[in-house]
């Protein structure tokens, strides 16, 4: 099954490039990685020019190697890391190492109506809810294209899932021209008033007085925490919500008494519908979660195929697809929420190999998920629900609504039949 593996993982220990006394020597290193990547990562992935002509792919490969001698080490890594993201597979990328160094301390967010500051320091503290506009001067818009060119980020939803955590990067940032020093970045916010603020951050960390956006109260649906696997019962309601944030399972997060405890409920209360939440959820094995939906499958109301629903958004991920994509087609269950980041049919089942010289690592697919030519688009809700900030700020629950709107409209025949 797919294990998750996005463009960008931070590696601990991972050596910095350093500069040789000569020159050429320099370059020729570089040479060779470039070599030895054009070679062996089509011959490791598992359909390489799947979306790109190979033709394409060499003749940008040629034009590297050209351009190499007047680089620097991090426009090397630039490069390859957007050779690597011209197959177009968001399972497929080189760890850019050297170039992610620490984050400023910013919190951000995307939401439907743009990327929003949730956390930063107490003394920026009237910056809260703000919308980046522009990172280095640049509009976010473009600076997010720049980001694509050297990280596989494939489709909208996706974009608005990862950008948020790559713009508080300043070392990436500066390497793209997006950052006036590889240690400051500097960011134009713009308020619900239309007044625009200039804010220059260093790398730091946020410490515990941190300014942060409190909701008046806190959405069932609406915040992951730090539980692999949670359920809430609605009881008043008759909903069972299953958050399923990992298709993972270890002894701190024991996948299977998780399982057991939504086993007894289920027998022991009148639950008339059941929502998964997938829309944190990045991948792991779905055969974990195949294997939990089943077992709940034989109690009321899925047994029945009947008043299941998935909530999906731009996190869902890899495995979490196809999670998303069994409920539906085993278990009856509805769509709900926003386009998911991960797409219908995707590559996955990555492995590593590293580049000789810069020890650079290299992710790459080995499989393919779906249908063999099926396109690769992101799963599109039965009921789309946007939530917004000002939705995250007031506490309210729009995706759950919906589902509670969608319940009470099938009744509504029930109750005149008995009648």
């Amino acid at each position: 099954m797919p294990t998750r593996a996005f463009a960008i993982v931070l590696l601990a220990g991972l050596p910095c490039l350093a500069q040789e006394s000569q020159p050429l020597d320099r370059v020729a290193r570089w040479r060779a990685d470039l070599a030895f990547l054009a070679d062996t990562l089509p011959r490791r992935h598992v359909a390489p020019f799947a979306h790109v002509a190979e033709a394409a792919f060499r003749a940008r490969v040629a034009a590297l190697e050209q351009d190499l001698p007047g680089w620097s080490d991090e426009r090397a890594i630039l490069a390859l890391a957007g050779l690597v993201a011209m197959l177009g597979d968001s399972h497929t990328s080189l760890d850019l190492g050297p170039l992610l160094g620490a984050a400023v301390p910013l919190g951000l967010h995307g939401w439907s109506d743009g990327i929003r500051v949730h956390l930063l320091g107490k003394e920026h503290a009237a910056l809260l809810g703000s919308r980046v506009v522009a990172v280095g001067g640049v509009p976010v818009a473009e600076a997010g294209e720049r980001l694509c060119g050297v990280v596989p980020l494939t489709n909208p939803a996706l974009r608005r899932a990862r950008i948020p955590n790559l713009i508080v990067l300043p070392r990436l940032l500066h390497a793209l021209e997006l950052a006036p020093a590889p240690d400051r970045a500097r960011f134009t916010l713009e308020d619900d008033a239309g007044r625009r603020h200039e804010l220059e951050l260093a790398p730091g960390r946020l410490g515990p007085d941190a300014a942060r956006v409190r909701p008046k109260r806190i959405a069932v649906t609406g915040q992951r925490g730090q539980r692999w696997h949670h359920y809430e019962h609605l009881a008043g309601e008759g909903i069972l919500y299953v958050q399923y944030n990992r298709c993972q399972t270890s002894p701190q997060h024991d996948l299977n008494a998780f399982g057991s405890q939504l086993e007894a409920l289920l027998r022991d209360h009148a639950v008339h519908a059941v929502v998964f939440d997938l829309q944190y959820n990045g991948g792991g094995s779905s055969l974990l979660g195949d294997l939990l939906f089943a077992r709940l499958a034989q109690h009321p109301p899925m047994d029945e195929r009947r008043n299941v629903f998935c909530i999906v958004g731009p996190d869902t991920f890899s495995s979490a697809i196809l999670n998303a994509q069994a409920l539906k087609a085993r278990h009856g269950a509805v769509w709900v929420g926003s386009p998911t980041g991960g797409t219908a049919n995707h590559f996955g089942e990555v492995k590593v190999f590293e580049l000789p010289h810069s020890r650079l690592r290299v992710h790459h697919s080995t499989k393919r998920f779906g249908a063999a030519k099926g396109r690769e688009e992101p799963l599109q809700p039965d009921l789309v629900v946007e939530r917004t900030f000002a939705d995250f700020v007031a506490g309210d629950d729009p995706v759950l609504d919906a589902i509670r709107a969608r319940l009470a409209a099938a009744s509504r025949p029930a109750e005149r039949d008995r009648r």
